[in-house]
């Protein structure tokens, strides 16, 4: 499944395991049971980010 970002986002410095990403990015959900989803970004980094951040997309709507 995959999400696409709603907003510019730079990753807490006192948290290593969030993202950042720029609105419109599209991000592989590797696990999105939580608030907090871990993702794969397209360049291969993986993360946390809040579920309020992005917005899941249906299975093939990449451009939705």
């Amino acid at each position: 499944m995959q999400a696409r970002t709603l907003y510019n986002y730079q990753a807490s410095l006192d948290d290593p395991n969030e993202l950042s990403f720029k609105k419109g990015d599209i991000l592989d959900i590797i696990d999105g049971s939580g608030q907090w989803w871990k993702v794969q970004a397209a360049d291969g980094s993986t993360g946390i980010i809040h579920h309020h951040f992005a917005h899941r997309l249906a299975p093939g709507s990449r451009n939705s």
